[in-house]
């Protein structure tokens, strides 16, 4: 099923984020991350910075990624792979961050059953590249407390991501944004596609569309539909997302 339409996506400023309160310990990401979705594929360097040091080493990554490298404060070390486990030989934490480059075509998994969230797909109609897909190494037991997430789609494409958008630009077919968020996330998931992109701002909180050419006309009826909400919303519960 194509992705036709990624609706709305509400971008705070100051960004914005949900946590969990299972969550033991908090992790900041710092990722570049580059998706070919002609091709299928990505390359990534993750590093992960935990708020203390964790009692286990390992995270989980995709069995079809092909890790290049890992190093843990800087310096290469030894690891183990078995299956989606990836086992660095000594712990990490918050002055000695684990680093994983990576790179190849993620895995496929199961359809959701929402339409507009068909599983993963990288392809020149659009992509989705969700949590569950393991695209970026991640412990169990854990929770995403901060992001910084420099992304690079090629082939013409634009992107999407968590957080709040610092910079973007558009080199010919290649297109780079940076999303940061100081707040938690449930995840970190991207959407790619041939979008028309059309933007305003209510007050703090930026709204954009990303739509395929052919529905880029809807673009203004959403952005006031949403601008809209928010003001009536705002009024009665607080500013967005409050």
């Amino acid at each position: 099923m194509i992705i036709r339409v990624l609706a709305v996506w509400l971008l705070l400023l100051t960004g914005a984020g949900a946590a969990s309160a299972q969550s033991t310990v908090s992790v900041r990401y710092d990722i570049e991350l580059t998706i070919d979705p002609v091709a299928g594929t990505v390359r990534a360097r993750t590093v992960l910075r935990p708020e203390r040091e964790v009692a286990e080493s390992g995270v989980l990554l995709s069995r079809d990624l092909i890790v290049e490298q890992v190093r843990i404060g800087g310096e290469p070390v030894d690891y183990s792979r078995d299956r989606e486990r990836l086992s660095p030989a000594r712990r990490y934490g918050p002055d000695n961050p684990l680093e994983v480059v990576y790179s190849g075509k993620p895995g496929p998994i199961e359809a959701t059953n929402s339409p507009f969230l068909p599983g993963l797909r990288l392809d020149p109609e659009g992509g989705f590249l969700p949590d569950e897909a393991l695209w970026y190494p991640y412990p169990v037991g854990v929770r995403v407390a901060g992001l910084r997430l420099d992304l690079t789609v090629l082939g013409g494409q634009t992107g999407i991501a968590p957080g709040r958008i610092v910079s973007e630009s558009r080199d010919g077919e290649r297109y780079r944004a940076r999303f940061e968020s100081d707040h938690p996330l449930d995840g970190i998931t991207v959407f790619t596609g041939p979008y028309r992109i059309a933007q305003r701002f209510a007050g703090q909180a930026r709204i954009r569309t990303y739509f395929h050419p052919e529905l880029e006309a809807r673009s203004d009826t959403y952005l006031e539909a949403v601008s809209r909400y928010l003001d009536r919303y705002a009024s009665q519960i607080g500013a967005y997302p409050y």
